[in-house]
Formats: C-alpha cells, structure tokens, sequence
C-alpha cells in the first residue's frame, strides 16, 4: 500500500506542478492522465523494482559489474524503444507547451509578423533526451532504495543477534558455570588429591582455563577457532575424569584448524546435549566426537547412546537446547549452514556444516 500510495503521488506530481504559463492552469488533465503517460509511468516503475529487486541483488552485490553495467545498457536501450514506439503510435495530446502562436496573440505573449494563423509550436522537448534523463533518475532511485533497505535489513539482523547473545550469555552461564558442573569437578579434584595427586594440579589448570574462556575470551563476537577447540579438549577431559571408566569418549580431529574464526561457544552445546544424555544407560556409554576441515568448511560430528530413560538425574539448568542452538545458527549465519540431527532409539548423532572466516 505505501509503494501504491508513493508512486500515485509521482504520477500526479506533473498535474499539480504544472508551470504557470497562459492557460496551463486551465488545460484538461487527460493531457497528464493520458494512456501513454500512465503506460510510461508503468514502464518507469517495472524499472525500478526490477533493478532493485533482481540487478542489484544478483549482480551489483555478487560483484558482477559488466553483467550489470551491460543490464543497464540494456534498460536504456528498451526506454529508446518505448520512446519510439510512443511517439509513433500514440497521437499526443496538445497541452501547454504546444500553445499555437494564435493562442498567444490572443493572451498577451507577443507575436512575430507573418505568424498570424499558424500552428507553431512553442516549445518541443528533445525526443529521447528526457526519457533517458528520467532513466538515469529512476535507477539511481532504485539503488537508493535497495541500499536503504539492505542496511535496514542488516541494522535489524544486528540488533537481532546481539539479542540473542545476551540470551545465549545467560544461557551458556546457567549450563557450565551451575554449582552442581563446580562441585562435581572440585570433588573429583578431592579426590585426585588423595589417589593420585600428580594429577590435581594439570586438574585445576584445565578448569580454570575452561572457566576462563567462558567468562573473558567469549565476549568476542569471534575467537580463533583453535581456542573454541581448545575448550572442547578441556571439557572433554574433565568430564573424563570425572566419569572415569562409566563411559568411553573419542575425540578426533582433521585438517587446518588454525587461522579460522567462529562464534564463541559454537559447538558446545552439542557436546555437553551428548554428555547429558548419554550417561545413564545400562552398558556401553560411548560419545563420538569429530572436527574435519575442509576448503574452509567446518564439519563437526558427534554420536552417542541414547537413553530415553536416563537414570541419572541432571542438573536442571544443563544445557540450552538443541532449539536455542539452531535459532543462534540461524541468526549468526543467515541460514548459510547445514545441521542434521538424527535419533534413533539407541543412538543421537548430529552433523553440522559451517563456513569458515
């Protein structure tokens, strides 16, 4: 409805702006409101969204300029056409500014002798010179139009995630750093202390590590991705030891997992969901965990048991819900990702692809 109301308002604007000649102000507006002016209004207004919603989108903001410079080329030559067309096939009206020289006699304007009687016209406008000045006007409307709203569409995407990190902040807070994580792994540290107290030392080292980049390093809208990884190792081998032999765990890396960045505490949810929900089961715990680079693609795999009856009681605030992690892909990427989850009733397994900067 605005783009109706915004583009009636041009259309009229010649009719309510025309000049203050003799007998402008009295000439009939079907000279305004002729079918070839709303036929060229028509074609002015196909121009603009199609430079809008298509040229600039697929080829001004993918870099293809001679395809786009050739499209302009393109629009220009068809604007020639239509001028043609109009100006062979529709029979003006006469308006103001073909005011007979009789006409001026008769209101004052001035005569030139030997002009009496005569049709001249007062004015002719360049053919094809307007149109092309109105083009130009129209195309450079429409990307003015279309910036406007990509950088809209860009404020309101930002505001959007940084919405959403605070959300997520709160989230990741409530799930890691809950007493219930601290108390488990300060009581297995006890009791490393008394059974092999060689170990307590690279214990509090790693947690305190891990409490570290939680708090500090994931302010950051990014970190490097060797960090994020090193996170994953140290929550990794707490969980281990404080579960000891209750369940098995594989940790596999592959390919340049230096020189890339990622959103902070990305992939942790994914294996503490794994770590959740695979303990508790009768035998055979077991969590697959897998990171694979390839041309600057993240693969990231995890696997485990699934218990849809767990015995053991979890923290309340564990976890921030596979839900919650796919709205922040959604937000933090624009839907340039791929996460597959599948669950069986023994097994849960998720697959996620991500670019990599």
């Amino acid at each position: 409805m605005l783009h109706l109301v915004v583009w009636a308002i041009v259309f009229c604007l010649p009719y309510f702006l025309r000049p203050e000649l003799p007998g402008a102000r009295n000439f009939p507006a079907r000279f305004f409101f002729s079918f070839e002016n709303v036929l060229q209004y028509v074609f002015f207004a196909a121009v603009f969204y199609f430079n809008a919603y298509w040229l600039i989108p697929f080829l001004l903001n993918k870099k293809k300029y001679f395809l786009y410079t050739i499209s302009i080329v393109g629009i220009l030559v068809c604007g020639y056409l239509f001028q043609t067309i109009k100006t062979k096939y529709f029979r003006p009206v006469r308006g103001p500014m073909s005011i007979t020289v009789n006409q001026r006699i008769s209101e004052g304007i001035g005569r030139r002798q030997g002009e009496m009687g005569r049709n001249v016209a007062f004015f002719r406008p360049p053919i094809f010179g307007p149109v092309i000045f109105s083009l130009f006007f129209i195309l450079a409307l429409s990307v003015a139009y279309r910036f406007f709203l990509d950088r809209l569409r860009q404020d309101r995407l930002e505001q959007q995630r940084q919405n959403e990190q605070l959300k997520s902040e709160l989230s990741f807070l409530r799930s890691q750093v809950s007493p219930h994580f601290l108390f488990n792994m300060l009581n297995s540290a006890v009791s490393l202390a008394r059974t092999q107290p060689q170990k307590v030392e690279p214990t509090l080292i790693r947690l305190s590590g891990l409490l570290r980049y939680m708090l500090y390093d994931s302010e950051d809208k990014k970190v490097p991705l060797n960090l994020e990884i090193e996170y994953l190792e140290s929550y990794i081998e707490l969980q281990k030891m404080r579960f000891d032999q209750l369940i098995k765990i594989e940790f596999d890396k592959e390919g340049v997992l230096f020189g890339y960045s990622i959103e902070p505490m990305l992939l942790i949810p994914f294996v503490e969901n794994a770590f959740k929900h695979g303990l508790g089961i009768a035998t055979d715990a077991f969590i697959s965990i897998s990171l694979k680079e390839e041309n600057s693609v993240l693969y990231f795999h995890v696997k485990n048991r699934y218990s849809s009856q767990p015995k053991v009681q979890h923290d309340k605030y564990s976890g921030i819900g596979l839900a919650n992690v796919r709205k922040r892909l959604d937000l933090l990427h624009n839907g340039n990702y791929h996460l597959v989850v599948n669950k069986t009733s023994e097994w849960f397994e998720i697959n996620l692809k991500i670019p990599l900067q």
